[in-house]
């Protein structure tokens, strides 16, 4: 008898504006629409709709391997960074950030792929200002208060007895 394996998973998250359905708006049809959406653009071939039919595309591979590639190179080795702004064109498209670099090493290979996937299919060249970005993390950044309200629409907080471990926004 023939034995049967499930295909093994990507281990990359989503791209942000998925994640974004997924943890933001709570609706799984839309988080299904959108998946939809992306494989489509994508030009995915795929018989479940999987997101995951991106490890089977050829030329997203190229792609994608060249931006990881780029990004291992250049990121800095600096156990002080606990976070990342990715950004495209004129706009911030996701915001990680962690309490300690340790989780923010651990989550690295994870969400690197998940912002390549945005600017390979979203994406065009960078024209936000350090400004626009620095507005950004303020605004994120500023207070409890502000951060919560701005998260409610825009992301989420992941705690630990009442401490901040990971704060994602899009």
């Amino acid at each position: 008898m023939e034995e049967k394996k499930f295909k093994q998973s990507s281990t990359a998250l989503v791209k942000p504006s998925v994640r974004k359905n997924a943890t933001v708006d709570k609706e799984q049809t839309k988080v299904w629409e959108k998946v939809n959406e992306v494989n489509q653009k994508a030009h995915n071939q795929t018989t479940t709709s999987a997101y995951t039919s991106f490890d089977e595309n050829i030329d997203y591979q190229k792609q994608e391997k060249e931006y990881l590639d780029f990004f291992q190179t250049h990121m800095p080795k600096n156990k002080r960074i606990v976070g990342v702004v990715a950004v495209s064109g004129k706009k911030v498209i996701g915001c990680d950030i962690f309490s300690t670099h340790a989780l923010f090493s651990n989550a690295w290979s994870k969400l690197l792929p998940s912002f390549v996937n945005e600017a390979i299919h979203d994406g065009s060249p960078v024209t936000i200002s350090n400004h626009d970005v620095t507005t950004y993390l303020n605004r994120l950044l500023q207070n409890e208060i502000t951060q919560q309200e701005y998260l409610k629409q825009n992301g989420t907080l992941y705690k630990h007895d009442d401490k901040i471990l990971h704060l994602t926004s899009y």
